[in-house]
């Protein structure tokens, strides 16, 4: 299992920016899950009060924005300064997205060799790449477009205490009647396989 993180030290707090990618994670339920479990993994681990996590399609995209989900955890519920102290502790944006075998080619080709056509403005240039990527794959130039990704705000239903990101929590939710917290005790228990980079 691999880690990729930065540490942004910023008035005393620490800041991680982390990577993962889970093939298994398919609905935005289980993306969104994923994300937050290893937001939490990650804090409850180390101590980290800012904790962000990118779920990725594949690991040529770290720190390229094409993601499946993104994730900020505030621990403390303080923001980012550490002295905002509002109670929030969650900003989820997320897609259910599914990208096709040929969109998952196209997108690996654009980002493993984005950087061999660069342009005079230090930018990919796109028709040179669309045309090496459709060569490769065999496809026609029209058809080699990368699908972009959108990902939405979401407004999670979850509070703090009701999500299951520590055992008390599960012994909890397994004495509970709440609809919502046996979703989320069933999400907990089938999502925790990812990948760190």
């Amino acid at each position: 299992m691999k880690l990729s993180f930065k540490k942004i030290p910023h008035l005393q707090i620490e800041k991680v920016q982390i990577f993962i990618v889970s093939p298994d994670a398919k609905t935005l339920q289980q993306r969104v899950d994923t994300t937050k479990i290893a937001a939490t993994d990650y804090s409850t681990k180390t101590g980290a009060k800012v904790v962000s996590v990118f779920l990725l399609p594949f690991k040529q995209v770290v720190g390229t924005g094409y993601n499946f989900a993104a994730v900020k955890y505030w621990s403390d519920g303080c923001g980012n300064s550490g002295t905002q102290c509002d109670g929030k502790q969650w900003n989820i944006r997320a897609t259910d997205q599914q990208l096709t075998d040929l969109e998952t080619k196209i997108a690996y080709e654009y980002y493993s060799n984005s950087h061999k056509f660069i342009d005079s403005y230090g930018l990919p240039d796109e028709e040179k790449l669309q045309a090496y990527i459709a060569k490769k794959l065999k496809i026609k130039v029209k058809d080699a477009n990368l699908t972009m990704l959108f990902l939405d705000e979401i407004e999670y239903f979850f509070t703090a205490p009701l999500y299951c990101t520590k055992m008390q929590d599960l012994k909890r939710i397994n004495n509970s009647s709440s609809p919502f917290a046996r979703a989320c005790f069933i999400g907990f228990a089938t999502l925790h396989k990812f990948t760190y980079f």
